[in-house]
């Protein structure tokens, strides 16, 4: 259930992670087990993807010049929502807390808030000319 058509690989986890979520056809612990999958699979990739270190350095809003490079990186960044994205997934995951219906609940309430959080592809780096 890997959907891999974007050059973005948390985009490609988050959209993954919700048609998991939302088939109906599968029980809590083969959802479990293909959101622990997703992860691991795109593991690799989600470690060198780059993001403005700021919504605000986006191309809307400044040209290309010569310290564009200053306005990327791939360190964590805790305001990122698709950082905060990846990073409560797998606190979720790998918490022995949780019953498998509770970490299915909360990975709800993950994708619930980050469909809903304002402007999340402002951090997003566009193709640049």
């Amino acid at each position: 259930m890997l959907i891999k058509k974007s050059r973005n690989p948390y985009l490609n986890l988050i959209k993954s992670v919700k048609k998991v979520h939302s088939n109906t056809n599968l029980d809590i612990s083969d959802k479990i087990g293909a959101y622990n999958s997703i992860v691991e699979i795109l593991k690799s990739d989600l470690g060198h993807y780059k993001f403005y270190t700021h919504p605000a350095f986006n191309d809307k809003f400044y040209p290309l010049d010569s310290n564009w490079n200053t306005k990327i990186g791939a360190a964590y960044v805790a305001s990122n929502p698709w950082q905060l994205f990846l990073k409560n997934i797998l606190k979720i995951l790998n918490s022995s807390l949780f019953d498998e219906e509770s970490k299915d609940k909360n990975i709800a309430c993950e994708l619930n808030w980050f469909y809903n959080t304002p402007r999340v592809y402002d951090w997003v780096i566009t193709k640049r000319n």
